[in-house]
C-alpha cells in the first residue's frame, strides 16, 4: 500500500522491482564509456544534504543520564502497540485499537532532544494505572521545556529522580521549520497498523 511521508506519496516496492543478484560474466571484458551511462550530473557527495527536512526521530524512553529537553509543542494522544521481543513501538489506528482494546495503550507522545541534538519522541502511557507515574512524568515534562534534565531510576523508592542543568547555557537547537505532526509521520513510517491483519497482531490473532 502507498503511503504519504512529508507531502509525498511513497510507494512501495513490489517483488518485481528486485532481481537475483547476477553472476560473474566470464566474457572477455571491454572498456566502458561512461558517459553513454550517466544520468545527468553527479551530486557533489561532500556537500549532500537530505532533501527532507524533517528528521528521523527514535520513539523512546529518555535513557538514564541522557540530558534533554521537552519541545513547548502540546502533546499528541495515540495509541500504541509495543511489540514484543524487538523493543518497537507501533501507531494504532483508533478503529483497530477500539477492536482490541486490551492489546494496546494510550500514550501521549512529547517531542525531545538530547544534548547531542537528537531528537526522539518519548511515548508517555497514560492508560488505566498508570495515572499516578503519568502525572510524575508530566512534571518532569512540564520542567525540561524551561530546563535540561536527566532522569534516574531509584530502586528503592520506585520513583524516577530528575537532576536540572542549565548545560554552561546551551540551548536546543530545535529542527527549523519542522512540526511535530510531520516528525511523528516520518517516525512511524513503517510502522503503522492500520487493521486487525497486521503481521505484529497474528500471535494476538490466535489468542482469540
Amino acid at each position: 500500500m502507498d503511503q504519504k511521508v512529508n507531502g509525498q506519496i511513497v510507494h512501495e516496492l513490489g517483488d518485481d522491482f528486485f532481481h537475483p543478484t547476477a553472476e560473474p560474466s566470464h566474457e572477455k571484458s571491454e572498456n566502458i564509456d561512461l558517459d553513454e551511462y550517466r544520468a545527468g550530473q553527479s551530486p557533489d557527495l561532500i556537500n549532500f544534504k537530505s532533501s527532507s527536512s524533517t528528521p528521523k526521530a527514535d520513539c523512546r524512553k529518555p535513557r538514564q543520564k541522557e540530558w534533554f529537553r521537552c519541545s513547548s509543542e502540546p502533546l499528541e494522544k495515540v495509541w500504541i502497540y509495543e511489540s514484543e521481543g524487538i523493543n518497537e513501538v507501533f501507531l494504532v489506528h483508533r478503529d483497530v485499537a477500539l477492536e482490541l482494546p486490551d492489546e494496546f495503550t494510550e500514550a501521549f507522545l512529547t517531542l525531545c532532544i538530547n544534548s547531542s541534538g537528537r531528537v526522539f519522541l518519548w511515548p508517555i502511557k497514560c492508560g488505566d494505572g498508570t495515572q499516578e507515574f503519568t502525572e510524575a512524568t508530566l512534571q518532569h515534562v512540564a520542567k525540561a521545556r524551561v530546563s535540561w534534565i536527566r532522569r534516574k531510576w531509584v530502586n528503592h523508592l520506585r520513583v524516577h529522580k530528575i537532576d536540572v542543568s542549565d548545560l554552561d547555557g546551551v540551548e536546543p537547537e530545535w529542527p527549523e521549520g519542522a512540526k511535530m505532526r510531520d516528525i511523528i509521520s516520518r517516525a512511524f513510517t513503517d510502522r503503522v497498523i492500520r487493521s486487525v491483519d497486521h503481521p505484529c497482531l497474528r500471535f494476538v490473532r490466535h489468542s482469540r
